[in-house]
């Protein structure tokens, strides 16, 4: 932690005795990045100083002061024994016994709860420190407290069966719980999705898995550096077309945030994908590429005449009865139906996303990770790729499964040693993460509805596998 950005805040105010901030409190401070906990004491003093003891450490003091305060509000900086990120602030909001809020130093800004008094109420990290075991609604509950995440939700499903876990709030300020039935963007899942689309086309005979970018978009794109010509669909998929991740943030935001009207919007970013030089040469290096999917997706629809997006309701989503999945945001616009993405602010996760069709990344990113869907129709995806379904060919899924030589990612589908496949996706506001176990029959999933909480939603994945 105090080895782990700091902001401008007001001046110091005066401080009576009988301020309600004063005094000690005590908490845990969790590295999301590293699955880290570091126990702290915060005591503030009436003249405006405060003291920060890291128990987990060697208990010396870190000095710091009170630089701004309100009725419920708080803020302090420190200088910590850093060499890199020596300054650190914390600003909190007082709810009760309760200081809620954030914890930033360097580049790093990170959740931070105390409560009032001595070192105390520990269990939620222990419970998480613990070796895994079945998933029950109450962990589910102490893993979304302990990581300040407004809502998580989990699943699994094995042989037919599925089973569901959800707990928090819709939006981090309404009285609105999650259910098991709502909906959450899962970000890059949607590249297999989009890859298990082409497989589809290609069982309709409509598009060729060697089929290459020139041959398709070589008359829309006449500026398409010659390094790309020969990517086929099989090197877009696998991250092997040498492609950019994505394009700059300048030029992304010049797109449209809304569902696209149809194959233009793709094929100008397509035009300024293909002008990038490449980062590596085609089949031969894995890059993760957004970018890669996007083209990918541009080619479908110039082999088809039809959107994406169509496509998918098409031969994805319906066929396999995905009746919850969509693009964008779930729920619509001005109604609190489905969770709300959220971003960390000063005073914990922050509702920034309106619902009713609005994207946090513009809606030509799609086929890379711009679809949402809820826990059983997602499980209900996964059961269809763990169990090899008749949706398609023995052929089909070994292609989509299986890594080029030396890799371990196939087509939208990280593939551990043991056979596993996994895939993690975010957007700015929501994160998500899946796992298929072939040998064993299971799928697991687990998502919520802020980006960052990685622990949380991997360690419901894997305790929620436990349960099946």
């Amino acid at each position: 932690m105090l080895g782990t950005a700091g902001v401008i805040l007001s001046p110091a105010t005066s401080f009576a005795e009988d301020n309600p901030f004063l005094g000690p409190w005590s908490g845990t401070l969790i590295s999301i990045s590293e699955a880290k906990a570091t126990r702290l004491r915060l005591e503030l003093e009436p003249d405006g100083t405060a003291e920060l003891v890291d128990l987990d450490a060697d208990g010396l003091p870190v000095k710091g002061r009170i630089t701004s305060q309100t009725s419920s509000d708080v803020s302090v900086e420190f200088t910590v024994p850093n060499p890199v990120n020596p300054h650190a602030t914390f600003q909190g909001r007082r709810v009760a016994n309760w200081l809620e809020g954030i914890w930033a130093q360097g580049p790093f800004k990170l959740p931070f709860v105390l409560s009032r008094g001595d070192p105390a109420g520990w269990s939620d990290w222990a419970i998480y420190a613990t070796p895994l075991t079945a998933l029950s609604k109450e962990r589910l509950e102490i893993y979304r407290r302990t990581f300040l995440t407004p809502a998580l939700a989990a699943g699994v499903w094995k042989g037919g069966r599925t089973t569901l876990w959800s707990t928090g709030r819709r939006r981090v300020d309404a009285e609105v719980p999650v259910k098991d039935t709502d909906q959450w963007r899962i970000g890059s899942i949607s590249k297999s999705m989009t890859a298990t689309l082409v497989a589809r086309l290609v069982e309709a005979g409509l598009v060729r898995w060697d089929d290459t970018v020139g041959d398709v978009l070589g008359g829309a794109v006449v500026a398409m550096r010659p390094e790309y010509r020969h990517a086929t669909y099989r090197h877009l998929l696998t991250h092997r077309a040498g492609l950019i991740e994505d394009l700059p943030p300048d030029a992304l935001a010049r797109f449209s945030f809304e569902e696209i009207g149809g194959p233009s919007e793709r094929l100008d970013y397509v035009r300024q994908a293909l002008a990038a030089p490449p980062v590596g040469s085609v089949g031969e290096k894995f890059s993760y590429s957004s970018a890669g999917y996007i083209v990918a997706a541009a080619m479908l629809e110039a082999a088809t005449g039809q959107r994406w997006e169509d496509l998918m309701r098409e031969q994805v989503f319906g066929p396999l009865e995905l009746a919850s999945a969509g693009f964008g945001s779930p729920g619509r616009a001005g109604q609190i139906e489905q969770p709300f993405g959220h971003r960390l602010g000063l005073h914990g996760y922050e509702v920034v996303q309106a619902g009713g069709g609005l994207h946090d990344i513009p809606a030509v990113v799609g086929p890379a990770g711009g679809i949402h869907i809820n826990l059983t129709d997602l499980l209900t995806y996964l059961a269809a790729h763990g169990q090899q379904s008749p949706f398609l060919t023995a052929e089909s899924w070994r292609t989509l499964h299986a890594p080029p030589p030396g890799g371990d990612y196939a087509m939208g589908w990280g593939v551990t040693p043991n056979g596993n496949l996994v895939h993690g996706g975010a957007t700015d506001l929501w994160l998500a993460q899946v796992m298929i176990d072939p040998r064993r029959g299971i799928c697991a999933a687990a998502a919520t509805n802020v980006n960052g909480a990685i622990r949380a939603t991997g360690r419901s994945v894997q305790e929620a596998a436990l349960s099946a």
